[in-house]
């Protein structure tokens, strides 16, 4: 195999780049690149704030022979628009992640995995990071179009439990990194940002237009354009902690997409989790509520606490027992919290669901562009927005936020 490196890739990923991140993903000063490959690492329309490679590395150490290693690199070029993903610091929360909170998290599972070997990272020239490639060992992404079944949710939720349980311990254990999760992605300096303006907020008054003309519906239009006009301190509103919560580093950003399956004879048996730029200190129902509202089939979704008391509360107690973490939680409690932060979910539903939920052939042309150029954000809207998937989850969620009052302890929580 020769170096094979295309004029579309990025340049400063080459022979010397890969040298360092061997020596030090692996301990080993002694490694040398004996030649490496380079291919594009998703499907077209597969991500949004980043640029994804394959690479295959044949190396050596002194004294050994020849080996063959596989990796995946994650590029966020911050250049122009893309600008704002800097500002939010979304390479170094996931750093911090896959450096700082991880291996605690690991050590605690003892060796249990719920996230990939991390190789290296860096910030310069691009934002940069490197991980194991899951895809020799037999793992792959489910079906985003379908959304998640059944066996698929399960495998998610006792992986989830795990993680959640093991990073509230290390959170009480480890304040300062308190301050390295902070914030996720809906921030004070996110809120007013073009790319919410363009695309998350007006998702909001396409399905008040929606649903005005919907029999049944139309009274959830004046809602809907309430939390429109009141955008910014609703969606800071949403991931506002409670003093009564548990607090988690959460992953927060737990969608089909981010979440690699392993098959056996085409049944998952694990599942581990990719993607942590979004991380940070929440309540661990914000994932379980942004995880069943984009990336659950809708009749999952109808039975989310159901799913909560067979697949996900029993890992966590019992994670949370085995590490020793008190006061222990309850089920009611973990409910709870997941009704008093269902406006997380109705933020995500609009935001984000339609757009992940897109046909195949419509999703070939996702990029960032969309969310900054108002022409392709409209056309993406009204195709993502018209789906029947998202349509019947929409008219269940609007009906079960109303039974919590979401709508009116929104506008009250602003006051």
């Amino acid at each position: 195999m020769e170096t094979a490196i295309a004029s579309n890739y990025p340049r400063y990923l080459d022979k010397d780049f890969f040298t360092i991140c061997l020596r030090e993903g692996l301990n080993n000063p002694n490694i040398e690149i004996e030649n490496f490959n380079i291919t594009m690492g998703t499907n077209p329309g597969d991500n949004y704030t980043s640029f994804m490679y394959r690479v295959y590395i044949k190396y050596k150490d002194t004294g050994s022979g020849s080996k063959n290693l596989q990796l995946m690199v994650k590029s966020m070029p911050t250049d122009g628009d893309r600008g704002f993903f800097a500002d939010i610091s979304l390479h170094m929360k996931e750093k911090f992640a896959y450096f700082d909170l991880l291996p605690q998290v690991h050590q605690l599972l003892r060796h249990c995995w719920v996230a990939p070997k991390c190789y290296y990272a860096v910030e310069a020239p691009v934002q940069t990071i490197v991980f194991k490639d899951l895809k020799p060992e037999g793992y792959s992404l489910a079906d985003r179009v379908q959304g998640l079944d059944e066996t698929h949710c399960k495998i998610v939720l006792n992986k989830l439990a795990k993680f959640h349980a093991a990073s509230t311990h290390v959170l009480q254990k480890d304040p300062d990194l308190e301050e390295k999760f902070k914030e996720g992605f809906y921030c004070t300096a996110s809120v007013d940002t073009e790319i919410f303006q363009i695309y998350f907020r007006k998702n909001l008054k396409k399905a008040a237009e929606i649903v005005s003309n919907m029999p049944g519906f139309e009274y959830f239009g004046p809602q809907l354009m309430a939390l429109f006009d009141n955008f910014p301190a609703i969606v800071l509103s949403s991931v506002a902690l409670c003093v009564e919560d548990i607090r988690a580093v959460i992953h927060g950003d737990v969608w089909v997409n981010n979440i690699m399956f392993r098959y056996d004879a085409g049944v998952p048996n694990d599942a581990l989790f990719v993607d942590f730029q979004g991380s940070f200190v929440n309540s661990p129902a914000l994932d379980l509520n942004y995880f069943f509202v984009t990336s659950a089939k809708l009749p999952i979704l109808k039975r989310k606490e159901e799913f909560i008391e067979k697949y996900y509360f029993p890992v966590f107690e019992d994670t949370l027992k085995r590490i020793g973490f008190k006061p222990l939680p309850t089920l009611e409690q973990i409910l709870g919290e997941m009704r008093r932060h269902e406006l997380f979910s109705l933020i995500n539903l609009f935001g984000v669901f339609p757009l992940i939920s897109l046909e195949w052939e419509e999703s070939k042309s996702n990029s960032h562009a969309q969310f900054v150029d108002e022409s392709i954000a409209n056309v993406k809207r009204n195709v993502g927005m018209s789906s029947e998937r998202f349509i019947e989850t929409m008219q269940y969620a609007l009906k079960y936020y109303e039974k919590l009052n979401v709508f009116e302890n929104a506008m009250r929580a602003i006051k």
